[in-house]
């Protein structure tokens, strides 16, 4: 998977040129700066050309954004805009005075680049009037309801834009943004170097009830903000049921052959009683584990024998590890992720602990009364920092590039000078990197050469 290497933006906001440049050995990169600068929009425009989001895209006033690969690749965004008061097209590669943040974009170039090499572009005009978004509103019953969420104003669905952009793949617009299709070069690189971005409004999630659970006349529909906290609970309760679903549907299958692949299979050489019993303890500690959080029983399903093993018990017992191991498997990544949450998340708390299980998904308990509260009762600090981690570990693909905007946000200073040792942590067990942009020193704490200053005081 290509890893990010440089960030390069001219005329972010009609006024500023950034350079990013990230190590391909570093774990994360600071981004820090006055305000107004565009830290905020640097990470929005790069998450939306990486995801390929060209409403969100063409909203970000900026000339050309290149995104620089390890292997050589250079994926590009480039605007041509009018302004709201002028009829003349200009290209952002002119004069700054040109620029004006009431522009609307009037062409978008993609290109895609490698070792020098043009693989791919695109131009897309008026991309504002061609994206997916603009095209639901005029021909389909689909709103925009906040963050990212769009509800149908038919039967009050609320989903995902991402989950839509799936479902209307096949549509006039929505596949190719318009007339124009981004070619398949742009598309696969596209979905070949994931980011995630993570706001600075992460309390609360917004969307929309039916105010009345049928629809007499006068039906309308109502706004709620959902905490995030509680949300994640039950995402996480989701999570764990769809490993069960998986685990059943491989143990029945495994369980329905297991007959016959011993007949039929012969049985393996070089097996001996020391392998199999290091598989069985292996085997055990990491059911011990998943009782921890509840999906399955800690006891094996048979003791082994303390003697020497037969022959015939080699084959039948190893075919019954390696079953084991392909109906275990379901649960180890979750496992890992919520292991490494657990432990960070308790070592931040104070007279607090959290842990996980398939009932309740997020249980918190305080000491020493040992009383359960509520997710969305913990502090505000203690939220942001739980919707960070869990952000972090549940929601990121392995290999993404996490983008984040202020994490300082609530959090202690000795929360704050811990978090990137955290982050590190997290990058090296599942292979995230990250994008700070911070304004705190605390954030930055022993780091500082890991920064990059935006600005007018930065190196050039």
């Amino acid at each position: 998977m290509p890893a990010l290497t440089s960030i390069r933006v001219t005329d972010m906001l009609g006024v500023w040129d950034h350079t990013v440049n990230f190590p391909r050995d570093w774990e994360f990169v600071i981004l820090y700066g006055p305000n107004g600068v565009g830290k905020t929009k640097l990470l929005e425009a790069a998450n939306a050309l990486t995801e390929l989001e060209i409403q969100k895209l063409v909203r970000i006033p900026f000339d050309t954004l290149q995104l620089e690969y390890d292997d050589g690749s250079i994926l590009e965004a480039s605007q041509s805009f009018r302004t709201g008061d002028e009829d003349q097209v200009h290209d952002k590669t002119g004069s700054k005075e040109d620029a004006r943040p009431d522009f609307t974009v009037d062409e978008l170039r993609l290109a895609l680049r490698r070792h020098g090499e043009e693989l791919a572009k695109v131009m897309i005009a008026n991309p504002e009037a061609t994206t997916l978004a603009n095209w639901l509103l005029a021909n389909t019953s689909w709103r925009e309801a906040g963050n990212g969420l769009w509800e149908d104003t038919e039967d009050g669905e609320v989903v995902e834009f991402s989950q839509l952009q799936v479902r209307f793949r096949h549509s006039p617009t929505p596949g190719s943004h318009g007339s124009v299709r981004i070619p398949d070069h742009i598309r696969d690189f596209a979905s070949s170097v994931k980011s995630h971005l993570i706001e600075t409004q992460r309390l609360l999630l917004t969307a929309s009830r039916p105010s009345r659970p049928s629809r007499p006349p006068g039906w309308r529909r109502t706004t709620e903000n959902r905490s995030t906290v509680a949300e994640y609970s039950e995402d996480l309760k989701r999570r764990l049921g769809r490993a069960l679903a998986q685990n059943s549907k491989t143990t029945q299958q495994l369980d329905r052959t297991f007959p016959r692949r011993i007949l039929e299979n012969p049985a393996p050489p070089n097996v001996n009683d020391q392998m199999i019993r290091a598989k069985y303890q292996e085997q055990n500690e990491l059911r011990s584990r998943l009782a921890g959080i509840t999906v399955i029983g800690g006891e094996a399903d048979l003791p082994l024998p303390q003697r020497k093993l037969e022959d015939w018990e080699r084959h039948v017992l190893w075919t019954s590890l390696n079953d084991t191991d392909a109906k275990l498997s379901s649960f180890e990544e979750i496992l890992q992720r919520i292991t490494l949450l657990e432990d960070i998340i308790n070592r931040r708390f104070h007279g607090k602990k959290i842990s996980v299980n398939s009932e309740d998904g997020l249980r918190i308990r305080t000491s020493p009364d040992d009383r359960t509260i509520a997710p969305e009762n913990l502090s505000s600090g203690e939220q942001h920092e739980l919707i960070l981690m869990y952000d972090f570990l549940l929601n990121a693909q392995q290999g993404t590039t996490v983008l984040i905007d202020e994490p300082e946000i609530s959090l202690h200073v000795a929360w704050q000078q811990q978090f990137l040792e955290d982050i590190a942590q997290i990058a090296k067990v599942l292979s995230l990197r990250f994008i700070v942009a911070t304004h705190s020193p605390q954030i930055i704490h022993k780091w500082w050469d890991r920064t990059v200053q935006l600005g007018p005081d930065a190196e050039q």
